[in-house]
């Protein structure tokens, strides 16, 4: 259709800055979540060089969506069960303790909607993380890397985003928590049986 996907570094911070500028509508449901960085320069400068990390998707030389995660590792019994009680992910594995929550952010452009960009974006995402989990190669910031036991996918989304809320659901994430504004859907791949 017309349509491919990069990785954030295959465009110039004005070409991502003008990307989202031109949300609209997209804003009543999507922010871009910038955690530690300062604005979204820092941003940019920040991530365009991580080999899985933001992805975009283009038609023509327009951005017309991206895809991106946060990770969250926790590393010892005491962090694991403070961080999955917090997350409201509580129902998970007591006997987990090492393990890393991504945290995912997506939005497609009103007009490019309904065309499977948002399914085929987040769940490649999704599959590379994967691999870099199964093949033990997620990292510290520092580069050290992590033996984990899980890797818990998480992703919000308003409750009146219903094709968010569909897409999640499809790629096969379950509702945790529930609020008057959003949803909080996850799914887990692990490295050891779960109880």
């Amino acid at each position: 259709q017309d349509y491919d996907f990069y990785m954030l570094g295959k465009i110039s911070y004005e070409e991502f800055k003008n990307f989202l500028n031109s949300l609209d509508e997209e804003k009543n449901t999507w922010n871009l979540d910038l955690q530690a960085c300062k604005n979204t320069k820092e941003f940019y400068n920040t991530l365009k060089d991580y080999k899985i990390g933001p992805m975009i998707t283009m038609k023509d030389d327009e951005v017309v969506a991206m895809y991106y995660c946060h990770t969250t590792p926790f590393m010892d019994k005491q962090s694991s069960s403070e961080f999955i009680t917090v997350s409201g992910i509580d129902l998970l594995i007591p006997h987990i303790n090492k393990g890393v929550m991504l945290h995912y952010s997506y939005v497609v452009k009103k007009e490019h909607q309904r065309k499977g960009l948002a399914t085929i974006g987040l769940s490649s995402l999704i599959k590379m993380k994967e691999e870099q989990f199964y093949t033990n190669l997620v990292t510290m910031s520092d580069g050290s890397p992590i033996d984990i036991e899980v890797l818990i996918h998480e992703a919000r989304t308003d409750n009146i985003n219903l094709g968010s809320r569909f897409l999640l659901k499809k790629l096969g994430f379950l509702p945790i928590v529930k609020n008057e504004k959003q949803i909080t859907y996850a799914k887990v791949f692990a490295n050891i049986p779960l109880k």
